[in-house]
């Protein structure tokens, strides 16, 4: 059961709502600084945001370590998030109090929920097929193929460069920058995709990015690539598996 809410304390330690962005942009200047990725910078905001906001505004350097707990059984019992989704909070409410707040004691008191990992769903050759041949877009077609083959994460898709395609000295392989961890490296390439690409390539003519967004030169989005895979998965199943197999 979640505890009741505290009455806020003195006046002058609560935030309006204007003034979250007080709160939040030292937070988000320190973690491009240290290069931390979009998503994680957002997940983190997130987190802090949302305390603050449970509590009335309190600002979080007021809160004692029940409301905290007190907010994440309320994610966790009333908004039923995932445990995945709960751990991304704990974690960036740890980073704000021990980067922000210079209390990693107060920190290590938020534990982290327990895992419950489950094994990734593996699509048939017939899901496969369904889904490549339900492609009448060959942008959305080419572009899953290499998802597949090559083994990519979206947001390696998105990044994805057309100098990133190495074929020279009977090389085949993709080069992909800053990838999960910030890490570089390589992947394979196959003949048939590659082949592909090139018609992809003289169709489309994208420029700096593989597969441009609305313009040319911008690279395509998050919610784009959703809304392909949406848009041409014609079996629930087929798509909730794959939807869940390029979020890693």
């Amino acid at each position: 059961m979640v505890r009741s809410k505290k009455s806020p304390v003195q006046a002058h330690s609560n935030v309006q709502t204007t003034d979250v962005l007080s709160i939040t942009m030292p937070l988000i200047n320190r973690m491009k600084v240290e290069e931390k990725s979009e998503k994680t910078i957002t997940s983190y905001v997130r987190s802090v945001e949302r305390l603050v906001r449970f509590h009335d505004m309190v600002h979080p350097r007021d809160m004692d370590i029940d409301e905290v707990l007190d907010f994440l059984v309320y994610c966790k019992e009333e908004r039923q998030v995932n445990w995945r989704t709960n751990k991304m909070y704990v974690a960036g409410l740890r980073y704000y109090w021990t980067q922000m707040l210079d209390d990693e004691d107060f920190a290590s008191k938020i534990p982290y929920p327990k895992e419950h990992p489950s094994l990734p769903k593996i699509l048939s050759r017939e899901d496969l097929n369904l889904l490549f041949n339900s492609c009448n877009n060959d942008k959305h077609r080419v572009m899953f193929r290499l998802i597949y083959s090559a083994g990519l994460r979206r947001s390696e898709v998105i990044n994805l460069k057309l100098h990133d395609i190495e074929t020279q000295d009977g090389k085949m392989r993709l080069r992909i920058n800053k990838g999960k961890g910030k890490k570089d490296r390589y992947t394979v390439l196959s003949n048939s995709v590659l082949q592909e690409l090139r018609l992809y390539f003289k169709k489309y003519r994208p420029k700096v990015y593989l597969f441009n967004g609305r313009k040319k030169g911008q690279k395509i989005s998050e919610a784009a690539i959703r809304h392909a895979i949406r848009l041409n998965c014609l079996q629930e199943n087929c798509q909730r598996q794959f939807s869940e197999g390029t979020d890693s």
